[in-house]
């Protein structure tokens, strides 16, 4: 689905859209754009002031043709009272989100979303923006992260036979006032960036193990190079060893699977500004090693690499949204797997600090990585 800009017209009844999605309070005092466009039908007027339209939060309720409407459908979302609104909190405004994507699984050409975003002030989760147009900053870029959330699926292993397409609208139009128009197409241009390392890292959180390997992290972290211009380097086993990552190395041991410590380099801020540096977990398989762990739900240790899949994820989203600042990602990769090679309780290793660590446990894999990474 594309998203795209809408200067709000005075009355949302007049917009030409396959479904217009508006927001309704339970105040029946408390008018938004969207309840003076229901005065144009005063018969959906009347239902609304006796009580009669659920416009409890979260519940939404479709209506057809209404006269008056050029849109064929109506969405009414229901907001609770404009108080509550007012302090929406990003899970609150994610549950009403979620109840609208459940009323579009099906292939508009457009459809339009008129929330009154501008009304919450909880000034508190905006940042860098004003308040007003921070708030359509806010609403915009939840809503394409939500739908996002709603709408994304991991089919790379099934065959072209088994994929089914998912029936979405193929353009939604976000109306807000004039105002708000350059803070709202910053949004969207932001949010397509996030949504692309968000799924970036879910992908690679949920590809199989034989085919996440610490091998496969590397070339995806090299391919930022190519795509972005983030400065990538990919270590392998002799060159961890000549770091002294006995620690590390310890983990990697038990497996076939070589090794990878990965470094990448952002470069959008001042030369001389200190960088935020995100180190992630990247333990492709997880079998707890000689201690090892129970079978049943194991093939969820594909997932231990998540931390290293979201450093690459965030390091693609900030490259792609161009941020003015200065980050580097490191990822120590490799499986934990038992072998007649693998590190056994009691043995003791020795850290790229040159601190000994005895392993009492060898499913405490985690630290023995990150200290030589940090």
């Amino acid at each position: 689905m594309k998203f795209s800009a809408l200067v709000s017209p005075t009355d949302l009844h007049t917009l030409k859209t396959d479904l217009l999605i508006v927001g309704i309070f339970s105040d029946k005092n408390k008018f938004t754009p969207a309840h003076v466009s229901l005065a144009k039908n005063p018969d959906l007027l009347t239902l609304y002031k006796r009580g009669d339209l659920n416009t409890d939060a979260n519940v939404c309720t479709t209506l057809f043709d209404v006269a008056g409407f050029s849109a064929p459908r109506i969405l009414l979302v229901g907001l609770g009272e404009l108080s509550a609104w007012k302090n929406t909190t990003m899970a609150q405004l994610s549950k009403i989100h979620h109840a609208i994507c459940a009323h579009l699984k099906h292939d508009y050409a457009k459809v339009t979303l008129a929330l009154p975003y501008a009304q919450i002030s909880d000034a508190a989760e905006i940042s860098s923006v004003t308040k007003n147009t921070g708030a359509w900053h806010r609403g915009a870029t939840q809503w394409v992260v939500d739908w996002n959330a709603q709408a994304y699926r991991f089919d790379q292993a099934k065959q072209s036979s088994q994929k089914t397409a998912p029936v979405w609208p193929q353009m939604c139009q976000i109306a807000a006032p004039e105002d708000a128009q350059k803070s709202l197409k910053e949004s969207l241009v932001q949010a397509q960036a996030l949504i692309k390392g968000i799924d970036l890292t879910r992908n690679l959180g949920n590809l199989a193990p034989n085919y996440c390997t610490p091998t496969y992290l590397g070339q995806c972290a090299q391919s930022l190079t190519r795509t972005h211009g983030i400065k990538v380097e990919v270590l392998g086993t002799k060159k961890i060893a000549a770091l002294k990552m006995n620690s590390f190395l310890a983990v990697a041991q038990g497996s076939d699977e070589e090794p990878r410590l990965i470094t990448m380099h952002y470069q959008g801020g001042h030369k001389n500004t200190a960088p935020v540096v995100l180190v992630g977990k990247g333990i492709t398989f997880d079998s707890g090693g000689i201690s090892l762990k129970p079978g049943l739900g194991m093939d969820e240790m594909k997932y231990d690499m998540s931390g290293a899949g979201t450093v690459l994820g965030v390091m693609y989203a900030v490259a792609e949204m161009k941020l003015p600042i200065n980050l580097i990602g490191v990822i120590p990769t490799c499986e934990n797997l038992p072998s007649g090679r693998a590190t056994k309780p009691g043995d003791i290793v020795t850290s790229m600090s040159g601190q000994t660590i005895e392993v009492l446990n060898t499913d405490a894999e985690g630290r023995l990585i990150l200290c030589d990474a940090l």
